[in-house]
């Protein structure tokens, strides 16, 4: 079995953080990662400028609600299933709650994101973090969660791809002798 674990913002999608920053007014919501290394206080402090600025989950997923694919990113992954015979995976640090329409239109691929928390009025609480440490630790974690559903195969190869944007990855696959 071939496998593609493909991120998603910045590889098949914009980015979504600047959308929200630009749509809300809100500079603070620019900061990235390469500002804040630090993912999860990143998203702390995210989910504090969101509440002190009354928005709650609603109001963020209606200011990414028009946000597209790249124009060729549905075709890229057409090519790898049915031309290449690989089974797609999405790996990033996305949320479901902000991606869930996104990864619709990409033909629902299986994810692997991280999700948000709610209250019942709907403000953002917190994050749900995939039982992984960031991408570049996804192999073992993403592997073991995979292994349980197809116990004969093994990975065979990590290859940088550079076909398509240089942040997607691959993993290779094959069946155990």
């Amino acid at each position: 079995m071939k496998m593609a674990c493909i991120d998603l913002e910045g590889v098949l999608i914009p980015e979504l953080w600047p959308q929200i920053a630009q749509a809300s007014g809100i500079e603070a919501l620019s900061i990235t990662t390469r500002e804040e290394p630090d993912y999860p206080a990143l998203m702390r402090w995210r989910l504090d400028h969101l509440r002190k600025n009354g928005l709650r989950l609603r109001d963020v997923q209606s200011m990414i609600a028009k946000t597209q694919t790249y124009p060729d990113a549905v075709a890229f992954l057409q090519q790898l299933t049915q031309q290449q015979g690989y089974r797609i995976h999405i790996v990033s640090d996305c949320f479901y709650e902000l991606a869930g329409t996104l990864l619709d239109a990409l033909g629902s691929p299986e994810s692997f994101c991280h999700s948000l928390e709610t209250d019942a009025d709907g403000w953002i609480t917190g994050c749900a973090w995939a039982d992984r440490n960031g991408k570049r630790n996804t192999s073992p974690a993403y592997w073991n969660r995979v292994a349980t559903f197809w116990p004969r195969v093994t990975p065979s190869t990590i290859l940088p791809c550079c076909a398509w944007r240089t942040t997607a990855f691959w993993f290779a696959h094959r069946r155990r002798q």
